[in-house]
């Protein structure tokens, strides 16, 4: 009856306790951010699409060694484990939006950030608005032309074309600002010793239960052979 009683007992604890889900969002906490093809390092423009803007979120999906598999607005890639930090919150706004730039002539948009691969589109309007994703450092096509690249979003009437455009080709790039989001840091040893605390309690809890009952019955026990 007491155990029954103990295992009662146990079931109207007060559940008060609770330990947090995984988080779902990290924050770019570096300039060299890159948001990666593969989980290699590996910084050749065949296996990265671009920097990411510090002080934006990427979405995790999954972890894969040093790397989080994540999505970033319409994308998904791989970043290094090291350049972002898990947050407690889902941010309202986490990807960097509205920020686009103009053409200065026409110029094409190319698969990769160099003027070897073959282009994807010639583009001739200069006041198309093109949406800007993040940049890149690779070939210098012009001499004292920079070798910075933009990645970026075309829409046309029915689809969605991403590629790169030398830098030197833009004009009126919007101001990029930091995300003023507030956020809190995800402690991962802490939620690890809230867990193990509240098993440790609840053990203790059950050896407390358990073992009153047995010393009353070994109590009860102990009497009735004395009366015999």
């Amino acid at each position: 009856m007491y155990v029954v009683m103990g295992v009662v007992l146990l079931l109207k604890l007060p559940t008060s306790v609770q330990v947090s889900a995984k988080p779902k969002y990290a924050q770019i906490a570096t300039d060299n951010c890159y948001l990666f093809k593969t989980p290699i390092s590996n910084y050749s423009t065949q296996n990265t699409y671009c920097l990411l803007e510090r002080s934006y979120f990427v979405e995790v999906v999954s972890e894969e060694n040093n790397f989080y598999y994540v999505k970033y607005s319409t994308l998904s890639g791989y970043v290094k484990r090291d350049d972002v930090f898990l947050i407690n919150e889902i941010p309202s706004s986490p990807f960097l939006l509205d920020v686009t730039f103009n053409i200065k002539e026409p110029c094409f948009v190319y698969p990769e950030p160099n003027t070897n691969s073959k282009p994807i589109q010639k583009l001739e309007n200069t006041n198309s608005q093109i949406t800007y994703i993040g940049k890149i450092y690779a070939q210098e096509v012009l001499p004292n032309g920079g070798t910075l690249w933009y990645f970026c979003k075309l829409t046309n009437e029915n689809s969605q074309i991403y590629g790169y455009i030398y830098s030197t080709n833009t004009i009126n790039l919007t101001p990029i600002n930091l995300n003023q989001q507030k956020v809190t840091k995800f402690n991962e040893t802490a939620q690890t010793q809230s867990i193990l605390n509240l098993k440790s309690t609840t053990q203790n809890l059950i050896i407390v239960l358990v073992t009153i009952p047995c010393l009353v019955f070994l109590f009860l026990l102990v009497k009735g052979f004395r009366k015999v």
